[in-house]
């Protein structure tokens, strides 16, 4: 389970692969960050309800084709929900990224976190 982290600035999230990763919370966790950077499957996160980045100024959101998509929309469907709960966005970096072009490990990886001091 990740924590509420309200002196987080800056995160990169990537995730390869689903493999059953309890991630739903992941969200909650990021709502104070300054600078987003999402690498991650399109089927990897639910986006929950009620969750607003008061904070956030950069967002860059590369989203995985996977394997069987059929359905390009739907692979860019979180972006209509950061934009919405995102008010002070002044950065957007979008990435389409093919299955082929990623290694296959199983996980959840998150580089070292900034904090505010």
């Amino acid at each position: 389970m990740i924590e509420n982290l309200p002196e987080l600035v800056e995160a990169n999230i990537y995730i390869v692969d689903v493999c059953d990763i309890k991630n739903d919370n992941i969200f909650v966790s990021l709502t104070s960050v300054k600078r987003l950077s999402l690498d991650l499957p399109h089927s990897a996160i639910k986006y929950p309800t009620g969750i607003i980045f008061h904070q956030m100024v950069s967002l860059e959101l590369s989203i995985l084709r996977e394997w069987d998509e059929e359905n390009a929309l739907e692979r860019w469907g979180l972006l209509p929900l950061m934009l919405d709960t995102s008010p002070k966005l002044q950065i957007l970096k979008l990435t389409d990224t093919s299955v082929e072009q990623k290694s296959f490990s199983c996980g959840l990886g998150m580089e070292p976190a900034k904090m505010c001091t």
